[in-house]
């Protein structure tokens, strides 16, 4: 493709992904905290039956509506945030919009650049959201986390309001270099598999 032009300097944009999916596939989805119910599940399929997708669980679902609608079409530096809380196990709920969680991701030119949430530090919520990893393992989806009972007895002792965030310093130096792939900005590539 053609060499794009990214400004740095101003504001980055903010979009809901719950909106956004919303808007572009031309649809009002059901509540946030109705999405990974069987009604919810059934809706988002239908979508993706449209769009020739296929997943099983909630969270890869929404993933891949958020890939197809939103992420896919971003070039200026954007922050996506408003994720349904079954797609952020380790997210806190936000306090305002019941069903969507306090996390954001930054994504330049179609890429992820970090990714980052307020903490959940309520033990219990955890171990119902570890319960529902587990179910969405059990279905085949294979980024589904396990039950930590070492993070869960962490939680029981108390852990203060946290947040955090990630950032893939390969993706920036891709972005930075202009490279097509990974493997072109990795210190030791041959220890990555080539997927191509």
């Amino acid at each position: 493709g053609s060499a794009v032009c990214i400004d740095l300097r101003k504001p980055f944009k903010r979009v809901s992904v719950y909106d956004a999916v919303q808007e572009a596939a031309g649809v009002s989805l059901p509540p946030p905290t109705e999405l990974d119910t069987p009604t919810g599940m059934a809706f988002m399929a239908a979508i993706m039956l449209q769009h020739r997708i296929s997943v099983k669980t909630a969270s890869k679902y929404f993933d891949k509506l958020i890939d197809h609608f939103v992420t896919d079409h971003v070039v200026e530096p954007t922050f996506v945030c408003d994720h349904p809380l079954f797609m952020s196990p380790l997210a806190k709920e936000c306090s305002k919009r019941p069903g969507i969680s306090e996390r954001f991701e930054l994504f330049i030119n179609g890429m992820e650049i970090c990714n980052s949430y307020s903490e959940l530090n309520d033990p219990m919520e955890q171990l119902r959201r570890f319960e529902q990893q587990m179910r969405d393992k059990d279905l085949g989806d294979d980024e589904a986390m396990s039950l930590d009972e070492t993070f869960l007895k962490a939680l029981q002792t108390g852990l203060p309001p946290t947040a955090g965030w990630g950032m893939g310093i390969d993706r920036v130096v891709m972005l930075l270099t202009k490279s097509k792939s990974i493997r072109d900005v990795m210190l030791f590539p041959l220890l990555r598999p080539d997927d191509s």
